[in-house]
């Protein structure tokens, strides 16, 4: 910068100051001409006119040290242009950190305590700076959403190229599928489907109330219906032929892990004892059968005697 200004010529540099001094000498004839015979108490249009000349001599100072120095003004300006290039490219992703934290502020997609999804990371907001984004990471496996103890650090920029999920309204309450697949081998369909149900209904029960309330809270926050907080069932088969239990319950995001965990077991449970009456009537078929062949046999051989 120093160099530019160094770079100068002289020639422009005394010409806007003999230009300088002859309108300043301009404006102290135009003054006197307009205060002539020097009255103590100057009249309005005097003080008007001596305003004009002033403001004159201002616009015209303007325009002629412009016609001056507008050689080099443009190689000035072409030179500065350079340094601003050179300088949005060396400092690109800090002007992006800033530029993404003024967005993230006008348009406010999350606050810290939100749960979001940010360039593929699921985590809780734990702050905020002018250039980075910290997180506590959150395990999405199975929407069980667990905390998996690593801090995560995202720059403000990625909100321009990364798409953000806020899941605060699923942060304590979800709409979890809860799955069970039982062989259908010795199982009766309907005695376990029916244990299963139970079980969905049994352990849903506590949370219903709770469920409902923020289900209907979920809604006026969104604006939008997001169905009904009641457990929905149903039951199908895989391509070989394996029961398939499912149900859909708005659980508490903590409970999701123990409530599944616990009609799983039921439901597995039911589908055990379910195969072994099978068994147990096979047996007793089987051994009702043996018994009347071998009455069968003692008649023959009476008869043949």
């Amino acid at each position: 910068m120093i160099d530019i200004f160094a770079a100068l010529p002289a020639q422009a540099a005394l010409s806007s100051v003999m230009f300088l001094l002859f309108l300043a000498l301009i404006r102290f004839v135009g003054v006197r001409i307009v205060m002539r015979g020097k009255p103590d108490i100057l009249s309005k249009d005097q003080r008007r006119w001596i305003t004009r000349v002033k403001r004159a001599c201002v616009v015209l100072a303007i325009i002629g040290l412009f016609l001056i120095w507008a050689p080099q003004l443009h190689t000035f300006a072409l030179s500065m242009v350079a340094f601003a290039l050179a300088l949005v490219v060396a400092l690109k992703e800090v002007i992006l950190g800033i530029t993404a934290g003024f967005v993230r502020v006008a348009t406010t997609p999350f606050r810290v305590g939100d749960w979001i999804i940010l360039d593929g990371h699921a985590g809780e907001v734990v702050d905020i700076d002018a250039f980075t984004i910290r997180m506590v990471e959150i395990e999405q496996t199975d929407m069980s959403y667990q905390y998996t103890g690593r801090a995560v650090a995202i720059p403000n920029a990625k909100i321009f190229s990364s798409n953000i999920v806020n899941l605060q309204n699923t942060r304590n309450y979800i709409f979890h599928d809860l799955r069970v697949v039982v062989a259908v081998s010795d199982v009766s369909p309907e005695a376990v489907f029916t244990v299963f149900k139970q079980s969905v209904e049994e352990h849903y029960k506590p949370f219903m109330a709770e469920a409902r309330q923020n289900l209907r809270q979920a809604e006026r926050e969104i604006g939008v219906s997001l169905g009904q907080a009641e457990p929905l069932m149903s039951i199908q088969t895989t391509e070989f032929g394996n029961l398939v239990l499912l149900a859909r319950v708005y659980l508490p995001t903590a409970q999701v892990v123990a409530v599944t965990a616990a009609i799983t077991e039921d439901t597995v449970q039911a589908a055990h004892d379910s195969r072994l009456a099978t068994h147990r009537t096979l047996i007793e078929h089987e051994e009702e059968y043996k018994f009347s062949l071998g009455n069968k046999s003692s008649v023959n051989a009476k008869r043949a005697a």
